[in-house]
This record gives C-alpha cells, structure tokens and sequence, in this order.
C-alpha cells in the first residue's frame, strides 16, 4: 500500500520576520526569551537625585546605568521633576538636604514617590528571578526617615516587635525566614481569640491566628494558627501554612477568623448580633487610638471624637458595679436633702427629722418646689409673742 502524503496547501505563505529582528526560540527574539528586557516600568516617568556611586560604594550606579535600567525595561527619566513625574530615585543624604528636587517632589504628594534606589534593584533583581514592578510602600523615604529619627527607645522596642514575630513565626515556619505580618498602619496580624468555659471548671482558651510574611522580597505570605488551653499541649493549625500571595493567605487568614468566632472580618469592631452562640471565640478590640488594621470603605474606625458607645467590642453593655452605682445615687440624694432643708427651715427648729432610707422617688420629690407632704410647723415669731403676752395677762389677773 502505498504511503499517504500529507496535504501541502501552495496557498499558505509563509511569514517573513521583522527586520533586525530574528525568530528562533518559538518565535521569540533573540536575546529576549526569558523576558529579560520586560516592561515593567511602562507609564513611569522617573527622575534621579544625590550620588549614588559614593552612597553604595560601587560605580555600577552612575547614573547612566540607572537610566539604562530604567529606559531598557520600559519606564522613562527626565533630568527634572515635572508635574508628569511618578517616581524620585533619590538618596538618604540628598533627601535630609531637601534640594529643589526633593521639595518639588514632596509638593506633588501622592502622585510622586520619593524611594530609594533597593526599589528598581528589587524589581529587576527579584528572589524568583521574575521581573516585577513592586510597591513602593516599603522603599518610601518618609518611612526610612522616621525609623532613623527613632530613640534609642523606639529603636529597642521597634527590634523587640519584629523579634517576638520572628519568635512567633518558629513553630510554623523557618523564623530565620519569615515574621509576623504588619500593616501600613501599623497593625500586627496575630489576632488573639478568648474564650471562657464553665463546664464544672473555669477554664480560659486562647486562639491566636498569625498571618506571615518573608524577610525576602518580593514578599509572600501564609496564615496559620494556634490553640492554648492550660495545662495542656498546644496544638496547630498548619493546613495552609506555606508561602502564597497576599491576596491568598489573606483569605485563609479571615476564613480562620470566621470560622472561629462567626463574625467576618469586616465586621470585627462592631457588637455582636443578638443570640451569638458562647462557643464561639471573642475578639477583643484595641485600645482607642491603637491600630485596628485596615478596613474596608463602608467601615469607620473609632476616633476620639465619637462618644462612647454602650456596648463593648465583645457585644455586651458594659455593667458598673451595684455598689458605685448606689453610692452615686446616695451621694446625690444626700445633698438634695440638706439643701432643701437648710432652705425651708430654720436649724433651731425643735421639730425633730427622723432619718430613713432615701430613695430615688423621694429624690425627685425632694427636687420639686412644693412643700413637703409631711405635717411641720415653722418658726412663727409673730405667733410666738401673742402666746407669751396673753399667758402673762392671765398671770398677773
């Protein structure tokens, strides 16, 4: 039998490259298969101030290299900041002199970030060997400023935060890898959960949900969990501890919480609906004026300038004491008492006061104009001297 050919269409033409250009490697060009020359930076207009071959002691950062970095992966430098420009590469020492450039940068506000150079080595540097423009959140000057006018202090205390979730980090992860998560507000995701048990004992457990980031940038993430119960073993939750994105790990983080406490995470700051179950845990919010972490639009955080709400973060009104409660009553009806009666009577009045318990019925008598319904005969002078004049006439007859 013979052997089938295959069909040849004469009317497919064939493609010609581009000039200059050649199509080996899958029709990709030569030179440019692994995405080397990416445009990550595209739409940025960037501007470059300060020496950076003196602060990094290298003269691979002259400022030709900069911009070739910058020009071959997309973005575009202008020599001056402009209304148009999005980014101010500029050095620590240029930025405490605050030279013409930095001040037209600051004066752009949002629109323009001021960073430091680790921003474009980031991006085209990165751990996976992917280029990939990252926010500028952490190489932003103002940040790096404030950390270094930190006291000795807020220095100790800045290190202590970031070694107690590297500590926290070691039952989960690599700590020499890995720490707790905090916000640009400044808010740490190890969120602690209580909740009491009265079943013949009095026992109090402790849930704590952790959110982890990488010391290595560009940064991942994974949530995790952990239960405390005194006098017992702690146990964890791992099932979805290894690296993600954001976006990922957030979602196992507040599907932790949910499941936890019943309430999403959105909604932890407001008090709990009617009927929510004790086997649930209890979020206890943070202070007023402490950081809450980021919430959505329709959320408001509480401030100083909102009155205080009748109930606490954990849904309950909050209870004073009996005891205050009634010295405060009492304090009050006392001195209602005395100032109605030094005022309606005189203190030589023989007519004696019987002391009873007061109450607060009789209280808002007492605040009334009207004369008290007991029976009580003031001081009459006038009547007094008739009496003594008619019992010395019958005297003296």
């Amino acid at each position: 039998m013979p052997a089938i050919r295959k069909h040849q269409n004469s009317s497919k033409v064939e493609r010609k490259p581009y000039p200059g250009k050649s199509t080996s490697n899958n029709g990709r060009s030569k030179g440019y298969s692994n995405g080397a020359m990416r445009s990550i930076f595209a739409g940025c207009i960037m501007s470059l101030a300060g020496d950076f071959v003196t602060a990094r002691n290298s003269p691979n950062c002259a400022y030709e290299n900069i911009i070739k970095w910058i020009q071959g992966h997309g973005g575009f430098c202008s020599r001056e900041v402009t209304p148009e420009t999005t980014h101010l590469i500029v050095t620590i020492e240029e930025y405490k002199k605050k030279t013409a450039q930095v001040k037209k940068a600051i004066a752009l506000g949002k629109r323009c970030k001021i960073v430091e150079l680790d921003w474009i080595e980031d991006c085209l540097i990165g751990e996976t060997g992917k280029k990939k423009k990252l926010a500028t959140e952490g190489y932003s000057l103002s940040r790096v400023m404030k950390r270094l006018h930190y006291t000795d202090k807020q220095k100790k205390n800045y290190r202590n935060e970031f070694e107690d979730g590297v500590r926290a980090a070691e039952q989960f992860v690599d700590n020499k890898l890995h720490h707790v998560y905090t916000d640009p507000t400044g808010f740490e995701y190890k969120v602690v959960l209580n909740r009491i048990t009265l079943n013949g004992k009095h026992t109090r457990q402790k849930y704590t949900v952790y959110l982890f980031e990488s010391h290595a940038k560009p940064c991942t993430y994974m949530a995790a969990a952990k239960l405390s119960i005194p006098h017992m073993k702690n146990s964890y939750w791992k099932t979805e501890c290894y690296p993600k994105i954001f976006a990922e790990a957030f979602v196992d983080f507040k599907i932790i919480f949910k499941q936890k406490t019943g309430v999403e995470w959105d909604d932890r700051l407001e008090p709990l609906p009617k009927g929510h179950g004790e086997q649930f845990f209890r979020f206890q919010r943070p202070r007023l004026g402490w950081p809450v972490g980021a919430l959505p639009s329709w959320r408001k955080a509480p401030s100083w300038g909102e009155e205080e709400k009748t109930v606490d973060s954990c849904g309950e009104s909050p209870n004073v004491s009996e005891s205050e409660s009634s010295e405060e009553e009492n304090r009050g009806v006392v001195v209602q008492y005395t100032t109605v009666e030094e005022s309606d009577y005189d203190s030589d009045s023989e007519v004696e006061i019987i002391d009873a318990p007061v109450t607060v019925a009789k209280k808002k008598k007492r605040q009334l104009p009207s004369p008290p319904s007991t029976p009580m005969v003031p001081k009459a002078p006038l009547v007094i001297e008739i009496l003594d004049s008619s019992t010395e006439s019958e005297g003296g007859d």
